[in-house]
């Protein structure tokens, strides 16, 4: 019978993403992976982080829309903006020109490459085994999230 098992990415490198992260320089959490500031034509958004025991990024237009614990005034504040630049994003979405409708889908994925970035940051990262019996079969490794590598098992058994 085939099974699977969830198992720490210890070695996972920093995820490749769209997006840049740049944090501002007054800001006492230096987190990103930039310092390039974004041009009048990117699409910008605030990235709030909280530092408590570890650090946790998440990009929002307000830290309200996030909840806690991103509004405890001690461990958290703003930490800088993600942003991806209009002609990177036109190449992306394969448009010549942006929409209103392309703007949102734009802020989602800027949302969950912070989140991805976060969950590197935060150590979450995770491969899986998967056993026919007792022997191992096959793996896979480099799912930054618990939730995505267990999805990514269940599909191969």
């Amino acid at each position: 019978m085939k099974r699977y098992e969830i198992v720490r990415d210890e070695n996972a490198e920093e995820p490749e993403i769209l997006t840049r992260i740049t944090y501002s320089k007054r800001s006492r959490y230096v987190l990103g992976n930039t310092t390039d500031a974004p041009s009048a034509e990117s699409i910008v958004i605030p990235v709030f982080v909280y530092v408590h025991s570890g650090a946790m990024i998440r990009a929002a237009h307000s830290f309200y829309e996030l909840g806690p614990p991103f509004t405890d005034r001690f461990d958290a504040g703003y930490s800088g903006m993600a942003w991806i630049d209009r002609e990177q994003a036109r190449k992306c979405l394969g448009v010549k020109k942006l929409t209103v409708k392309d703007r949102r889908k734009l802020e989602e994925i800027i949302k969950n490459d912070v989140k991805t970035f976060s969950s590197w940051l935060e150590g979450e990262c995770y491969g899986f085994k998967i056993f026919d019996g007792e022997d191992e079969i096959d793996s896979c490794y480099g799912f930054y999230g618990y939730d995505d590598a267990v999805n990514a098992a269940k599909e191969l058994i």
